[in-house]
């Protein structure tokens, strides 16, 4: 029996109290916002490769959409990318705001071609940093969050994760994330829905007091390298991955 099994384990603390997903509001309906961090020669290259592919056009040209990563390929590929087994590839994670979907170019940038294309509709993928600026912009002036807290926020406890509301907009497939502000033993989240650039709603949890805390620091390295395990029977690979989690695939029996 072979269990063909993708499983991602994320770690975000938002998802504790708040389901969530992702994401956003681009004004205009043009070609894909290409990312506006630094990014490597080789990054830019996949970019510029993919938002110029005819099958990425066609899936988000006269839609709102923006590219949110351009990550290394892992060692799972799909069977037009297994060139990607050997050689150096990206894929570029754009998603569209209209359809709530993803769409990711996986790019070889050895040869220079785009070597598959994907869409995933109701699939959110991580927020890049304009975005989680953007989040935080609008709850640090958010006449709710002020009133809430006391006082006007300028930093947040925690960078914002995706992050839902029951009840809120963002159960209506848009994307939203949760600034977060401590104060004392609560903390206020405030879900801002980042595909209207509103405050969707505020809620408040408490934390347990702070424990003594003990410095732990890995052996080998901050995270694991990629490897494979083999016990009882049972064969796996995994690896970590860009968003702090744990991807296990190709389990077997």
């Amino acid at each position: 029996m072979r269990l063909a099994v993708g499983l991602l384990i994320g770690l975000g603390l938002g998802y504790l109290l708040l389901w969530g997903q992702t994401a956003v509001s681009v004004r205009g309906k043009s070609a894909p916002l290409p990312l506006d961090t630094t990014l490597t020669a080789a990054q830019q290259q996949a970019q510029a490769l993919a938002l110029a592919d005819g099958r990425v056009k066609e899936l988000t040209v006269g839609q709102r959409s923006e590219v949110f990563g351009v990550r290394r390929m892992g060692q799972q590929f799909t069977q037009a990318s297994a060139a990607c087994a050997t050689a150096v590839c990206y894929q570029v994670e754009i998603y569209d705001f209209d359809a709530n979907g993803t769409v990711t170019a996986v790019v070889d940038t050895d040869a220079g071609v785009v070597r598959d294309v994907l869409h995933q509709p109701n699939m959110q993928p991580g927020i890049n940093k304009r975005l989680a600026d953007r989040a935080l912009e609008l709850a640090f002036n958010d006449p709710g969050v002020i009133a809430e807290l006391g006082f006007q926020p300028t930093q947040a406890d925690m960078a914002p994760v995706a992050a839902g509301l029951r009840g809120s907009s963002c159960d209506q497939g848009h994307l939203c994330a949760g600034p977060t502000f401590r104060v004392g033993d609560r903390i206020l989240w405030a879900i801002v829905d980042l595909t209207t650039e509103t405050v969707a709603g505020l809620r408040w949890t408490t934390v347990s007091e702070d424990g003594r805390s003990i410095p732990y620091k890995p052996e080998g390295g901050f995270c694991p390298v990629s490897g494979s395990s083999s016990r009882d029977g049972w064969t796996l690979n995994y690896e970590t991955t860009g968003t702090d989690g744990l991807r296990v695939y190709d389990v077997a029996y």
